[in-house]
């Protein structure tokens, strides 16, 4: 059973896109053959209100496309 990330309680999913990859990826030719791939369902939770993907993927898969000079950006 899922539940919550906020309150703990069970979650009801209410909607499924099918698997999809990560966002702004940004693979080459050469690495499609391994892309990641979730289930992005979405599920709501009746306790606190919470909506949520039932499936995360981990921040290294989310981010490994930041390259080195992104965090100087900001600074100009």
């Amino acid at each position: 059973m899922n539940v919550c990330l906020i309150c703990r309680s069970p979650i009801q999913p209410f909607i499924s896109f099918g698997k999809m990859p990560i966002a702004n990826g940004f693979l080459r030719a050469d690495e499609f053959a391994a892309e990641y791939f979730f289930d992005l369902q979405v599920a709501f939770c009746g306790q606190c209100g919470m909506v949520q993907l039932l499936e995360q993927p981990a921040r290294e898969q989310m981010f490994k496309s930041i390259t080195p000079s992104f965090p100087a950006h900001p600074r100009g």
